[in-house]
């Protein structure tokens, strides 16, 4: 199944969100070294992200969308997500395509241009009544409403 994105556009490309690529190279490496690859250095399987934003903690795996590779043996879920989330940005792109068509792409300027980390098994806990939990499959958070970052192993509930 090949992608079918639309191209980024010029008023796009000279942002660069450098919160939202600190908190990407922090999940992929937590990701990483909870997977158990590397028996030298790893974390527990049980570790987690946690994300805490100005109310709430957020506990969570970094969720990865199925690549071209892994398309045939990706489950449906994962194949759903990457198909609604890859059309919300190709919708998102299309719009500031059709407005640099009409207006010079160096007088666009964004607002709100932010990384959105994405999570599946999401626990998210309410610092105004801890022992309220929400939970979802999956949740995509934008790093604009990130305060800190850290990783470990969450108490379940």
């Amino acid at each position: 199944m090949s992608d079918s994105t639309i191209k980024s556009p010029q008023s796009l490309e000279r942002i660069i969100d450098v919160k939202g690529l600190y908190l990407s190279i922090v999940a992929n490496s937590v990701d990483f070294l909870s997977s158990g690859e590397i028996e030298q250095f790893q974390f527990g399987r049980d570790t987690k992200l946690i994300i805490l934003t100005h109310s709430a903690a957020i506990v969570g795996r970094p969720f990865h969308f199925p690549t071209e590779d892994e398309y045939q043996s990706a489950d449906k879920v994962s194949l759903a997500l990457k198909t609604f989330f890859s059309s919300i940005d190709n919708v998102l792109n299309q719009y500031v395509l059709d407005r640099e068509e009409s207006i010079d792409p160096s007088s666009i300027q964004a607002t709100n241009v932010s990384h959105v980390i994405h999570l599946e098994d999401v626990e998210v806990k309410p610092f105004a009544n801890p022992q309220t939990t929400m939970r979802f499959p999956h949740l995509a958070v934008f790093a604009g409403e990130i305060v800190g970052i850290t990783f470990g192993e969450y108490p379940e509930g």
